[in-house]
């Protein structure tokens, strides 16, 4: 109910709930409003964050010396962030399992081939 905050303290994380909390510590980051990415983190600062250390924000530039919509390129168009799960596994790890999933689009069915190990 009403407005969130995420709170850390002696290492412990605790969300305060109908407005009760504190803006000064809170630690959520607007990360996309409006289909934008505003910030863009590595994953060292992220799990920082998650240790409640602080780490540093890394805001969105949309100025990359690029004409137009510089998000509207096909490395910006992709699932990129999965090619980084490999590195989420903890040691050790010999399987993964997964599966794929059509989100819908264009066609009723989808019909998948061609996966090689």
């Amino acid at each position: 109910k009403g407005r969130l905050t995420l709170e850390c303290e002696d290492g412990k994380w605790t969300t305060v709930t109908e407005g009760k909390g504190d803006p000064a510590k809170d630690r959520l980051v607007e990360v996309f409003r409006d289909g934008k990415l505003l910030v863009d983190d590595g994953f060292a600062d992220i799990r920082k964050r998650s240790n409640c250390e602080k780490a540093p924000v890394t805001k969105v530039s949309t100025d990359c010396g690029l004409p137009g919509d510089v998000f509207n390129n096909i490395v910006m168009l992709t699932d990129s962030y999965k090619v980084t799960h490999h590195l989420q596994y903890p040691p050790g790890t010999t399987k993964v399992y997964s599966y794929f999933e059509c989100r819908g689009g264009a066609y009723e069915e989808v019909c998948f081939f061609g996966l090689q190990y």
